[in-house]
């Protein structure tokens, strides 16, 4: 059986937990650089047991990308890492569930990976 949760996952506290949280598509240009980014992954880990799958882009440049200087991201987001106006959102994600998950890359390789959105897969440790 599958079932869906529809909400602000974001905002509201769940109401229930589910085996996997997806977030697919979901996160972005315009989530990160509006601030969203942290509570968003916040969010899908509180609905998530065991699992949790998600698609981003692995790198943004900045400035082209985000609308932002690299000073106003790392005010939004302190953990970030900025190498030559590059936000490495990968590493970023897997820091920020370091402690209780491991992460296992699914997109298959491809010369250009960090132009598109990757998925990557997290188990509950």
């Amino acid at each position: 059986n599958v079932d869906f949760c529809i909400c602000d996952f974001a905002k509201e506290e769940p109401d229930r937990t589910f085996d996997m949280g997806m977030l697919i598509d979901i996160i972005g240009k315009t989530g990160i650089g509006n601030g969203w980014l942290d509570s968003m992954l916040r969010g899908l880990e509180k609905r998530s047991e065991s699992e949790m799958l998600l698609t981003f882009r692995p790198v943004y440049i900045v400035n082209r990308h985000l609308n932002l200087t690299t000073e106003e991201l790392l005010q939004i987001y302190p953990k970030a890492t900025v190498e030559d106006d590059v936000f490495n959102l990968l590493d970023y994600v897997i820091e920020f569930y370091a402690e209780n998950w491991e992460m296992t890359y699914i997109s298959k390789e491809h010369p250009e990976k960090k132009y598109y959105k990757n998925t990557v897969h997290f188990k509950r440790k």
